[in-house]
């Protein structure tokens, strides 16, 4: 099984549930988000001032966080392996009339020079990069000295299964997580697409092994989804039906974890 068939299975999902998932999913193009049901940046305040800043957003999907960054003035650049993605991003762009370069791109071995961005941000997006370690040198090169790296992904909690019975998560192996297939999508060449979950210490590891300095880790339960006013719903910027139902369960076991690390100078 090669990371190159890996990759291109992937891409070849995403290109599949595309349509579906930006259908199915509200996510905001007015907050940068970390993941569903979680507070965006406006409660978080983990990026700062944005404004003119260069800004890379990695596996950006429908690009509603670059969206959300250009809005702030940052001069940000999204780029994804999904053609599909990015031709729905380019919809949002022009619905929403603020510019963001977009830019068809393995997250792995990335198309710029050294030391052009002072900002990476990645939401939802490590889970399905076969080499984290390719991908965090990469990030790490392209950044700027003191530049800010925010990357969430999915919780390793969050590849076992909740019993709805018992309501309680079983955790068969943590040491050894299952991988996610995709088996409602064509597989390429044979192979499916994959979801990767990573623990906590394997990916605060290798930011560390690549130069990254991490100054946080957050593990954040779902915001409070009932009985909410129209404005409240404004602050969770990443939402569906698929996710509220899963309400509970997330409201108790995270879905995201957030490292928040610096390349020191």
């Amino acid at each position: 099984m090669s990371d190159h068939r890996i990759r291109k299975a992937i891409q070849k999902g995403w290109d599949t549930m595309s349509p579906t998932y930006q259908r199915d999913s509200v996510i905001s193009t007015d907050d940068v988000h970390y993941g569903p049901l979680l507070p965006g940046e406006c409660d978080l305040h983990l990026l700062g001032d944005v404004k003119d800043k260069r800004v890379l957003e990695l596996a950006s999907g429908a690009a509603q966080n670059s969206i959300a960054l250009s809005k702030l003035g940052a001069k940000t650049v999204a780029i994804d392996v999904s053609p599909v993605q990015q031709e729905a991003a380019r919809t949002h762009l022009e619905d929403e009339g603020v510019t963001v370069d977009l830019v068809l791109n393995d997250a792995q071995k990335l198309c710029f020079t050294n030391n052009v961005f002072d900002l990476i941000v990645s939401s939802n997006g490590m889970e399905f990069i076969p080499d984290l370690e390719s991908c965090l040198n990469e990030c790490y090169r392209v950044l700027c000295p003191d530049g800010l790296f925010v990357m969430s992904t999915v919780h390793p909690l969050s590849a076992f299964a909740w019993n709805d019975s018992l309501q309680a998560l079983q955790i068969h192996d943590y040491f050894n997580p299952p991988v996610e297939l995709w088996e409602d999508v064509q597989p390429y060449n044979g192979q499916y697409g994959l979801t990767l979950f990573r623990s906590i210490s394997e990916t605060f590891t290798t930011l560390v092994s690549v130069g990254f300095r991490v100054d946080k880790i957050l593990e954040l339960p779902a915001m409070p989804i009932h009985d909410i006013s129209p404005d409240d719903h404004k602050r969770i910027p990443y939402r569906g039906k698929d996710w509220e139902h899963r309400y509970f369960e997330m409201s108790k076991v995270p879905f995201n974890v957030i490292y928040v690390a610096i390349k020191e100078s």
